[in-house]
């Protein structure tokens, strides 16, 4: 670990630059930015850097909206100069932490952890303390800890709305009577949470008994059944998103609490199924979606269609298919490509 300060020797903006040179990626943190980014681009990211995911704050508050709009419209105006760069843009608007990531075949390399932030008197003029950090542990847990944060996806075209509602703006009169801007119907209403951990596609009922309308799935907890191998590949911590034979249509979405259990002879003595001994435990994260599932009429067919619109290319399954007909032939459990299975996560979280 190294301390990083900003004095007459060193500042953020060499040690950033020493931190990009070697960098593919670059996934930065900062709720407040330089009004041109451009300048620090160039100075600090080497030509082979392709990429930027920026996690930043939006809120109408008019001078900082100004300055805002400007910045994140200079970060696509750097992209649409360079032959293959790509740059994703990340609302967080509880955002006060400040992080500098840099990443080589997909995985951090190097960070720097500051009070900095990405403007001009934070990264050299201010008195600004910060840590550098290349432990692959430590970097692998606070790379994940970003990645899990709620965010707003904020694309070109949304920009330039904003930059037209700004540009309307009377900015002649006095500055206590300018009112907030009202930007809530511009950013997407979704939030997106991406997550890390496994996720499987499950069915739910079978042939002889499919799951019909009416039938809620709201229970906080429940257990998950499997067929008579043991789940193995299933871990605590993730998410089972749930599917209803018959209708095909979610159900309802869990996350894995338990180790995968055998149901025991008294519970098989009682009538327990021996068809699906296995099972886990199950945390609820959807109950209010769990209580009327057939009111929203999520069916997989169209779903998987709409992914794979968007999509042609991203597999659905972690096995690289398109389907999911390994169902037809007995499957119990699909886990999913991460792309589509965060896809569909978000997709029942935000009804």
């Amino acid at each position: 670990m190294m301390l990083v300060f900003n004095n007459e020797k060193t500042n953020h903006l060499s040690e950033l630059e020493s931190l990009f040179s070697q960098a593919k990626e670059a996934v930065i943190t900062s709720p407040y930015l330089m009004e041109d980014l451009t300048v620090f681009f160039d100075t600090a990211f080497p030509d082979d850097l392709n990429r930027v995911t920026l996690y930043t704050k939006l809120d109408g508050q008019t001078s900082e909206l100004i300055r805002k709009v400007n910045s994140l419209i200079s970060i696509f105006d750097y992209a649409q100069e360079q032959d293959d760069f790509s740059v994703e843009i990340r609302i967080v608007n509880k955002l006060h932490g400040k992080a500098y990531f840099a990443y080589k075949d997909d995985k951090p390399v190097n960070a720097i952890l500051s009070s900095a932030n990405l403007t001009h008197h934070g990264l050299s003029k201010n008195h600004e303390w910060g840590i550098k950090l290349s432990d692959s542990q430590q970097l692998n847990s606070f790379a994940k800890e970003i990645k899990s944060l709620p965010y707003r996806s904020l694309n070109e075209e949304q920009l330039l709305e904003l930059l037209y509602r700004v540009d309307k703006e009377d900015f002649t009169k006095n500055k206590d009577t300018i009112n907030e801007i009202d930007i809530s119907d511009i950013l997407d209403p979704n939030i997106i949470e991406e997550i890390e951990q496994q996720i499987w596609l499950k069915p739910i009922g079978h042939t002889e008994s499919p799951i019909e309308k009416g039938r809620k799935f709201n229970n906080q907890e429940t257990r998950l059944h499997f067929s008579k191998r043991r789940p193995t590949g299933v871990n605590i911590n993730d998410v089972i998103i749930t599917y209803g034979v018959g209708v095909r249509a979610i159900l309802s979405v869990y996350k894995v609490l338990s180790e995968p259990k055998h149901i025991t002879e008294k519970e098989i003595e009682e009538g327990r199924s021996e068809r699906w001994p296995w099972y886990v435990i199950g945390k609820n994260l959807t109950p209010e979606f769990g209580l009327t599932w057939w009111d929203y009429d999520l069916k997989l067919n169209s779903l998987q269609e709409d992914f794979l619109k968007k999509y042609p290319e991203n597999p659905l399954t972690d096995a690289g298919t398109q389907s999911f007909g390994a169902f037809n032939y007995g499957a119990d459990k699909l886990h999913l490509d991460q792309n589509f299975g965060n896809w569909l996560y978000n997709k029942v979280l935000n009804l």
